[in-house]
């Protein structure tokens, strides 16, 4: 079994994504798909190039590592990393998995919900929640689904169709290509298209929504919660 992890010399690029109506969501932009887990560093600000999710709770700044290979997640406790956790349980009714994290008293809930894609969507239980004011944070593989049923990594119960959201293209030399940062959201009913402006509220047809790079606010005192 192959696990796959980020090149400490690779920039990754961690995102927030609003939609109206929906929700917020911090999208982990890799297809390695690795990120740190700990609550919010003291003092931090501005972006990151190691993925962090962080959760409003009495954890370290690091409590471990999260990696994801084909046979689900693996969990790697910081305080003993040799004693890794995997995170496999048998397809849901649509097709995809899902699994439960618990880190001291926080309970994360992690759910790819289509055998199509490997993205997956983590959410924590209450009374804990993630730093940002965001909902659910979203492990994306190659690209995010929108739409109305829970196939989708994120669910949007008032739409009718359903949207993918592509990530930002490599650097090119080629002058007609878009920018390196950005991104495209595709309606695959009619092969509608729109590039979007990160920190730019877009709309299309009944979708409204804006993505823009994740920039920490500081953070000077532990949360309790």
């Amino acid at each position: 079994m192959r696990w796959s992890r980020l090149s400490w010399n690779k920039p990754v690029a961690t995102w927030n994504l609003w939609i109206d109506g929906c929700g917020g969501f911090q999208v982990i932009s890799s297809s390695s798909l690795f990120a740190r887990i700990g609550r919010p560093l003291a003092g931090s600000s501005g972006e990151t190039a190691v993925p962090r999710i962080e959760v409003l709770a009495d954890l370290p700044e690091v409590a471990g590592e999260l990696s994801f290979g084909d046979a689900g997640y693996q969990w790697r406790p910081e305080e003993s990393p040799r004693h890794s956790e995997l995170i496999s349980l048998p397809p849901a009714n649509t097709g995809g998995w899902s699994g439960r994290l618990e880190i001291g008293s926080v309970r994360l809930e992690i759910c790819v919900p289509s055998s199509a894609s490997r993205t997956g969507r983590m959410t924590v239980a209450t009374p804990h929640r993630f730093a940002d004011h965001v909902d659910a944070v979203i492990l994306m593989d190659r690209a995010i689904s929108i739409g109305p049923t829970a196939q989708h990594p994120i669910r949007h119960p008032g739409i009718h169709d359903w949207y993918v959201l592509h990530p930002p293209t490599h650097a090119t030399d080629d002058p007609q290509a878009e920018k390196p940062d950005s991104w495209r959201l595709r309606r695959p009913a009619d092969g509608t298209s729109v590039q979007l402006v990160p920190g730019r509220r877009a709309v299309v047809e009944e979708l409204s929504l804006m993505i823009e790079p994740c920039r920490r606010a500081p953070h000077f005192q532990n949360h309790r919660v």
